[in-house]
C-alpha cells in the first residue's frame, strides 16, 4: 500500500470525522465570536472582562483553538445581553 493510499484510509474513519467536525465547529464559533465582538465595538480584553476570563483565552477562542469543553466557550452564552 502506498503512503498516499494509507493516508486516505486514515481519514475515512468515524474518529477522524468526529475530530474534523469538532475542529470545524470551534473554527466557526471563533469566527462568529470575533464578528460579534467587533460589531459590539469591544476589544478582546473588554469581552474577557465581561466573561470573567482573560484576553488570551478570547484570542484562542477566536482562533478556533478551543472546544465545547472549555470554560470561555460555555461562558460566552451567559455573557450579558448588551454585548
Amino acid at each position: 500500500m502506498s503512503a498516499s493510499s494509507r493516508a486516505r484510509d486514515d481519514t475515512d474513519t468515524d474518529e477522524f470525522r468526529a475530530a474534523y467536525d469538532e475542529t470545524r465547529r470551534s473554527y466557526e464559533f471563533g469566527i462568529l465570536t470575533r464578528t460579534l465582538r467587533k460589531t459590539a465595538g469591544l476589544t478582546q480584553k473588554e469581552l474577557a472582562t465581561r466573561m470573567g476570563t482573560t484576553a488570551s483565552a478570547i484570542a484562542r477562542l477566536e482562533a478556533g483553538g478551543t472546544t465545547d469543553a472549555s470554560p470561555p466557550y460555555r461562558r460566552c452564552w451567559r455573557a450579558p445581553p448588551d454585548i
